[in-house]
C-alpha cells in the first residue's frame, strides 16, 4: 500500500530522482517481459516500426523513424541480431522486413506486453494516466526537450 505524506513533504521532492526511479522499473519490468523471447526493448521498437511500414524499410531510415525511443549508434547491429535470428529478412532492394517467424514473434511478445502495461498502470483510471503524461510531457517541454507524441 502506498503510504501518505503531507503536500509540505511531497513538495520538497526531488523530480529527478522519483522519474528515474520510476524509468528504471518501467523499462526493466517491459524488458523482462520482452527477455521472455530473448530481447529488449531496442529490437521491440524496430520489429514494430518495420511491421507500421507498408514495404520494409532500408537500415538508412531505421534511425530516423526511431530517433526517439532508440540511439541511432545502435540501430545497425539491431537489425543485424534481428536478421540472426531469422526474424528479420533484408531483401534485394536492402529493406528489411518481418519474416513469418518475427511476426510470429511480435504477435506474442503484443500478448504478453499488455500484461505488464497494465501492471504498470494498476490504480491509474483513464484519466490519472492521460494528467501523468502531460505532466511529464510539460517538465519535458520545459527543459526544451521533445514533447510531441511523434
Amino acid at each position: 500500500m502506498l503510504k501518505t505524506y503531507s503536500d509540505e513533504e511531497l513538495l520538497k521532492q526531488p523530480v529527478g530522482y522519483w522519474t528515474g526511479v520510476a524509468q528504471e522499473l518501467v523499462v526493466g519490468s517491459i524488458n523482462d517481459t520482452l527477455g521472455t523471447m530473448g530481447i529488449r526493448q531496442p529490437q521491440w521498437w524496430v520489429l514494430n516500426l518495420i511491421n507500421r511500414s507498408d514495404d520494409g524499410l532500408t537500415r538508412a531510415e531505421l534511425p530516423a523513424g526511431l530517433r526517439h525511443h532508440v540511439d541511432s549508434s545502435v540501430t545497425d547491429s539491431v537489425a543485424d541480431d534481428l536478421t540472426g535470428r531469422g526474424w528479420l529478412a533484408e531483401g534485394r532492394d536492402q529493406r528489411l522486413r518481418l519474416t513469418e517467424e518475427g511476426s510470429a514473434a511480435l504477435a506474442t511478445l503484443w500478448e504478453r506486453v499488455p500484461q505488464t502495461l497494465a501492471r504498470i498502470r494498476a490504480g491509474f483510471s483513464d484519466a490519472e494516466y492521460v494528467q501523468l503524461i502531460n505532466l511529464l510531457r510539460r517538465v519535458v517541454d520545459n527543459l526544451d526537450g521533445h514533447s510531441d507524441l511523434d
